[in-house]
């Protein structure tokens, strides 16, 4: 199965219909990842990003980590706003 996550879960049925029947597409329901509430979100002396994942997606990230361990391939379809940023935190 190759696992395809999208933001937004009203692109899916257009997607799969779209998509041979080995993929599986799933929506993280907007931005899973953010800066932290209390602090900077930011190392000064490395520039890096301290992110978060949203407490109110624990659900969605559970599905999407069930899935993704049967899955062949991942592909990442995140908006280019935020996510596609921060490869390395998934």
């Amino acid at each position: 199965m190759k696992l395809v996550i999208i933001e937004s879960p009203n692109k899916i049925k257009k997607l799969e219909s779209i998509l041979p029947q080995d993929y599986t597409v799933l929506a993280t329901v907007g931005h899973i990842f953010d800066l932290p509430k209390k602090d900077l979100g930011v190392d000064l002396d490395t520039f890096e990003l301290d992110l978060v994942a949203d407490p109110n997606k624990s659900d969605i990230l559970k599905n999407i980590k069930l899935q993704a361990d049967s899955a062949e391939i991942i592909y990442l379809a995140s908006d280019m706003d935020r996510e596609h940023l921060y490869e390395n935190v998934y």
